[in-house]
Parts: structure tokens; sequence; C-alpha cells
């Protein structure tokens, strides 16, 4: 029994889950194209988060397992977030095979956190926002950088009551992660956690853009990429012992080394060495994450900055990390703004406010649409009703032609 995931953050937590030898499906599909025989009639081949996986992907993993006489089992959702590549894989097979569903959700502890992620994640977003609201789990923060202070208070609430607790700060786009990040590194120096030398550098953000980010002892780092020398993946998370920078002499660039502790182990490294093609470190800060790189994560408590951009796959993966308890924290103006967008054109005025119900109504209606992935085949069953009514209609035109 062999296991596989899109990212490797979750395919080494099935290889610890398990028991077993498990890889992130890029990994295994550049292995089997390369001619290695991985798979044999005795093997099952456990996919997990199969609703990631492009139909490209997807191809792939089912020809290598006809070929080898070997059994694959998909597990996934549907409903949560929709693959990258091209295609919905899980989606394509689920038509041509019985899926067996399970219906149950075990995660959240509480029975009304149950029932309102089934309610998110069936498009009926309204009652799923007012059990939040009616807990005091929904809080309106008037504008972007008042709903940052808001989700790091609820964070530094949730440690003072269980320091021990593990808690996820999420968010759609990672130039919010990026703001949510830099405010939690001022409380952080302002509290001597994050102490000492500083250095700074350029280095790609998870989408591949550029960005500054400054280091110093005490910071959370996240690996974005993987070093097997370094013993990291994508999504490994490391505390900094120490850093500094150095030059070997006046005319030489100087070079970055970050002291680290990952899981225990202490390690020292240049950040050079996790460069991507544009010579950028993959390397980044582990205060919050985006939605799509929390898919597959178990927490204690969440806290999910809301604004204008989610849909139905977004908030039920979001809604749906946490055991204990998951908070919502809404990005008030970036709905009024969407509101006042929509209004007739004479009426449209900077600063316009708009009552809770009307706020809550619109992001209701916005969580309950669903994006899915379509493929070749939906376009396709789109265009057949069409044809079949053109022919129909050239029938008609020539029983009336034969009638006059």
């Amino acid at each position: 029994v062999i296991a596989t995931a899109s990212a490797w953050r979750i395919a080494n937590m099935l290889r610890d889950d398990l028991g077993i030898e498990a890889r992130a499906t890029a990994s295994w599909i550049a292995r089997l194209r390369a001619g290695e025989k991985i798979l044999d009639s005795r093997t099952v081949l456990i996919v997990d988060e199969a609703g990631l996986l492009s139909s490209r992907d997807m191809g792939a993993l089912l020809d290598a397992v006809t070929n080898a006489g070997a059994k694959i089992i998909l597990v996934g959702d549907r409903r949560q977030l929709q693959a990258i590549g091209a295609g919905p894989g899980l989606d394509l097979v689920a038509r041509a095979v019985e899926a067996a569903r399970v219906s149950n959700i075990v995660r959240q502890r509480e029975p009304w956190a149950r029932e309102a992620i089934t309610s998110f994640g069936g498009g009926r977003a309204a009652p799923a926002l007012e059990a939040f609201a009616d807990r005091g789990l929904l809080i309106e923060a008037d504008g972007a950088k008042a709903a940052v202070t808001a989700a790091l208070d609820a964070a530094e609430q949730i440690h003072a009551h269980d320091r021990g607790a593990s808690v996820l700060i999420l968010a759609k786009s990672n130039a919010t992660v990026a703001a949510i990040s830099r405010a939690a590194r001022e409380r952080l120096k302002e509290a001597g956690i994050i102490r000492g030398t500083e250095v700074s550098f350029t280095a790609a953000t998870p989408s591949g853009h550029t960005a500054q980010i400054s280091l110093a002892a005490g910071d959370r780092i996240r690996f974005l990429g993987r070093d097997d020398e370094l013993g990291v993946v994508n999504g490994s998370a490391a505390t900094i012992v120490n850093v500094s920078e150095t030059a070997q002499s006046s005319s030489d660039a100087s070079r970055i080394l970050i002291e680290a502790d990952i899981n225990g182990r202490q390690t020292t490294f240049d950040p050079m060495r996790l460069a991507d093609a544009q010579g950028r470190p993959r390397l980044g800060w582990a205060y919050a994450s985006t939605v799509y790189g929390s898919q597959g994560l178990t927490v204690d408590h969440a806290i999910a900055y809301l604004d204008h951009s989610y849909n139905r796959h977004d908030i039920y993966v979001a809604a749906s990390r946490a055991r204990e308890r998951t908070t919502l924290v809404l990005d008030a103006k970036s709905i009024d703004r969407r509101l006042a967008s929509e209004l007739p054109f004479d009426q449209q005025r900077d600063g316009l406010v708009f009552a809770e119900a009307q706020r809550r109504g619109w992001l209701a209606e916005r969580l309950s649409r669903a994006a899915p992935k379509i493929s070749t085949l939906d376009v396709i069953e789109g265009i057949r009703p069409l044809g079949r009514t053109a022919e129909r209609s050239r029938e008609r035109r020539r029983e009336l032609s034969h009638e006059l």
C-alpha cells in the first residue's frame, strides 16, 4: 500500500499516520514517466485530496494503475477547492464509476458546527452564517486593517486561555496573508519574542510573485519548496534561532545564514539554497495561510479572514479546519464597496455604509455560489441539446416544405 496527495505536506501526514510510503503526486508521476516499476498487481494506491487533481494528473495515475493491474482508491470532496490544473479529475472519474459517499463529519466536536459546515458545502450559507453570528463567532470589522487586528486579537485570546492550542489564521489571497504576517510580527517584536539582528531579502511568494521579507530570531518561517538535505517540503515550518549577515570582503555580496529549529532539529542554512530559477528564496512567514494552502490540515482553532472574494468552495474549506471553534472575521468595507458598485450609477458614491442585514444577505448569496471546474465533456454535453434542437428545427422545416 502506498499513498499520494498533491502537496508534500499532506503526503507526509499520510506517511506518518498510516506508516506507509507516501509522496506528492507530481513526484510519483515523474518516477512513473522515468520508467520506474512502482506499481504491480499487488499494489494499492491511496490518493488523498483527489479533488485537487487535474484531469491530466488523474489520467496519468489511472493509466499507470491500469497497466500494472494495481488498485487505486480516490479520497476527496468535490465541494472543496478545485484543481489548479485544467479539468476536474475526480469529477470525471465519479461520472464513470460508482462512488461511495461518506456524509458524516467527524472533525468538528460540536453538532452545530458540523451542521453549519454541511450547510456551507451545500450552498446554504445564510443559516450557516447565522449560526456563527449567534455564537459571537462572526466579527464584522470596519475595513482591512481592522479585520487584521480583529483576527490577531482572536488568536491572542485563544492562546491566553490555552497556550498549547494550535491556531490557524486563514485568508483568501497571499496579499492578505502577508498583511496579517507583518502585523503579527510587530506584535511579537513588542512582546520581545522576535528580537535581535534582522536580515532582509527578496523572496518568492507561493503564487510566484516577488516580496521583501525580513527575518530575526524568534520568527516562524515556512519553507515553500522541498530540500531533502534540510529535511523540508513545501509547507514545513520552523522557528528561527539566530540570523547573521556576513561578507568575505568589502567587494563581495553579503551572505545570509539562518539557524533554525525544524521540529526539534537545529540546522543552519543559506536561504539561497532554496532559490527558484530567478534567484529568489522560496521562504515565507508562517503566521497565516491561504485557504488553498490549508486544505487537508486539522487544527484546534481557526480564524478565517472573510472578504468579497470568497465562494462556496473557499468558505467550506476555511470553516472546516478546526476541531474546536472557527471564528469568521469579515472585512465589512469590502462588502460595502461591492454593494455600492451594484447600485445604479447615479446612486454610487464613495463611503456608502450598508445595514448589517444587507451586508450579510449579499455575503450569503456570494458564499452559496459554486465555481466548479469544467471539462471538455461539460462543453460537449452543453452543445448536444443545442444540436438536437437544431436538428428538430430542420426536420420541422422539411415537413412544412413537404406539406406546402
